[in-house]
């Protein structure tokens, strides 16, 4: 992994150690192009990333963490969590 692609990795890692759920329009925004790639790049090192499918406005999106899912977490695209 070349320079540039390790920082990016280690840059992801340590938002979503942060608690931060990333996507690709959000990673997009923050300089990193091919955010699959990196989380390969990471799995590849040994840490542990979560993912799931979920939808926003209609469309379907991947949402990559280094924690669990669970439903306290905070939403995506600034939306409202559902009250239930």
């Amino acid at each position: 992994m070349s320079g540039a692609f390790r920082n990016q990795t280690e840059k992801i890692v340590r938002q979503m150690d942060a608690g931060e759920v990333l996507t690709t329009v959000a990673a997009f925004g923050q300089g990193t192009l091919r955010l699959a790639a990196r989380i390969h790049d990471a799995k590849k090192a040994g840490i542990p990333v979560y993912s799931e499918w979920t939808y926003v406005n209609g469309h379907r999106i991947k949402k990559y963490s280094t924690k669990p899912f669970d439903d306290s977490q905070m939403p995506l695209f600034g939306e409202e969590l559902d009250d239930e």
